[in-house]
């Protein structure tokens, strides 16, 4: 299990930050409310409650987010990401919760048939929530998610 959650921070890490909406929020009409980037990705709000995290022009997640973007909130926890879908090997955004199920099978091996797929659940909403559902800090134009190393900037 220690694998697992490794190999998944590990990706959230990459793709750094996460979630799951549509391919396209400019096509329903959502409105952007803030951009931010780091030196590899650009993660943009909408006024939807959605985001997306594009990184060399290719959208790597999408999700959704509660509290407000656009200010200063410190340390508290009022802005959370919450992961929706992800880009899997395949260059396809997938749900994450399937994909993760996908990747703890592929790492127990021959072994994933002796493990249920209720436990892989209690895994996904238990030990890897925080994997999904991510506290955010804004301070001073820069956007932080906690867990993670990457700091975006304000770009609008």
């Amino acid at each position: 299990m220690k694998g697992v959650k490794k190999y998944l921070f590990l990706m959230a890490v990459v793709a750094a930050l996460f979630g799951f909406v549509a391919c396209s929020n400019d096509d329903d009409g959502a409105s952007k409310v803030a951009v931010y980037a780091s030196d590899e990705e650009t993660l943009t709000f909408y006024d939807d409650g959605t985001f997306k995290v594009v990184e060399d022009g290719i959208t790597v997640s999408t999700g959704t987010y509660t509290g407000d973007v656009t200010k200063n909130t410190g340390v508290s926890n009022e802005v959370t990401a919450t992961i929706k879908k992800w880009r899997n090997e395949d260059g396809k955004l997938v749900n994450i919760k399937d994909y993760v199920k996908a990747q703890v099978k592929k790492g127990l091996g021959s072994k994933a048939d002796s493990v249920s797929e209720e436990y892989i659940d209690y895994l996904i909403e238990t030990e890897l929530k925080a994997l999904i559902d991510m506290p955010v800090t804004i301070q001073d134009g820069e956007l932080t998610i906690h867990g993670l190393e990457e700091t975006y900037t304000k770009k609008n």
